[in-house]
């Protein structure tokens, strides 16, 4: 498994001709961030949740790690219970316990002009 750094994972998230870098932290939660490493990449529907948070779906199966509610602007989470990563664009209470694994790196803004069931493409950085 190749990493961009010890602990962390740059991955890029292509929507609608528009590219954002994630930065997912292999400390928080190194069986999920290996699980996501083997699946990329990974194309799909990008889904609307609430008007701060965004997720897509995926087929790993893990449990929580360092449950938690409550998160900030740009973090990235795991839901166990449904396999689906969050991204979230403000501060946000949620009513499932996630694991946060990472930030949005850039472009964050742009996230809340995304729209529901656009196509996304998640893979490595190629700086790799």
């Amino acid at each position: 498994m190749t990493f961009n750094s010890v602990s962390k994972l740059l991955l890029e998230l292509e929507i609608n001709n528009k590219t954002f870098q994630l930065q997912l932290k292999r400390h928080l939660a190194p069986s999920i961030i290996r699980l996501i490493h083997k699946c990329l990449p990974i194309n799909n529907v990008i889904r609307i949740d609430t008007k701060n948070s965004l997720y897509i779906s995926l087929d790993i199966r893990e449990g929580i790690i360092r449950p938690r509610r409550n998160f900030n602007k740009c973090d990235v989470a795991y839901n166990s219970l449904n396999s689906r990563i969050y991204f979230f664009l403000g501060n946000v209470e949620t009513k499932q316990n996630m694991t946060l694994i990472g930030m949005i790196i850039s472009n964050c803004e742009f996230m809340s002009k995304i729209k529901n069931f656009d196509t996304f493409r998640l893979y490595s950085c190629s700086n790799t």
